[in-house]
């Protein structure tokens, strides 16, 4: 199955961007009062309606293929040509718990590949990678919408991320929140360690999953820094696939 849908109300201009949270309480099943269910999706076995996708997308068997393909709208800031990316967002509430991803990132400078926990009110836990870098993934979380970048982990890793798949997970509480990579717990944050004057900028409210895959290249300089440039739309990656950058996601996995 392949879907393409040119997305202009989410353009993801920044990794943490309110125009890319799911604000339809429709699609959220928000039942205060419920158990933890532990649920696993395999996506190699097809599209599961406990998300919602937008974008350029493909089930093909060997789990769900992320893409951005080459757009046609600038950055209203930049006046940069965006690539049209990606957004897949989970309809359960997640209240606590470890939820883990089995992926591939995507490559080339400027594609920023996303896995997250975020809620309407601004928090957010994430791993995150950049396509100039396929030997590391960086950790973050937000309280609020505080964007407070200084907050990011840099994790390098043995292995290509790109090339090959593997386990992302990221255990959160009311005290702590812990990112490991194939099971070895790379980083921890303490929320005694996040007080901010009367505050903590710790991520408490109730959040959704969400995975997303989008061109930073086109994005103000800073942002556009990070993600490593300007997207090289010549680049024999986009070639070979005929017209996309991919990230390849094979399930996700929530314990309590």
């Amino acid at each position: 199955m392949i879907v393409i849908i040119v997305i202009f109300g989410c353009q993801s201009f920044a990794s943490f961007n309110a125009q890319c949270k799911p604000n339809d309480e429709n699609n959220i099943s928000d039942d205060k009062n419920q158990e933890c269910n532990p649920w696993k999706v395999d996506f190699t076995k097809g599209e599961n309606d406990m998300f919602t996708y937008i974008g350029p997308y493909q089930f093909n068997g060997k789990g769900m293929l992320l893409q951005v393909i080459k757009g046609n709208t600038p950055h209203p800031d930049t006046g940069i040509i965006m690539g049209n990316g990606t957004l897949v967002t989970g309809k359960n509430i997640i209240r606590h718990g470890k939820i883990s991803v089995r992926i591939s990132s995507a490559r080339i400078g400027g594609i920023v590949t996303s896995f997250a926990l975020a809620s309407d009110d601004k928090d957010e836990i994430d791993w995150e990678w950049v396509g100039k870098n396929e030997y590391q993934v960086q950790s973050n979380y937000y309280s609020k919408g505080g964007l407070d970048y200084t907050k990011g982990g840099f994790h390098g890793t043995p292995f290509n991320t790109h090339n090959e798949v593997h386990n992302y997970s990221i255990n959160w509480n009311s005290e702590k929140i812990q990112w490991a990579v194939d099971n070895v717990i790379v980083r921890t944050v303490l929320r005694s360690e996040t007080k901010s004057g009367d505050n903590f900028r710790f991520p408490t409210s109730p959040m959704i999953v969400r995975l997303s895959l989008w061109d930073g290249g086109a994005s103000l300089k800073g942002t556009r820094d990070w993600a490593g440039g300007k997207v090289d739309w010549n680049d024999q990656e986009f070639i070979k696939n005929g017209g996309y950058i991919g990230s390849l996601v094979k399930s996700i996995t929530y314990e309590c």
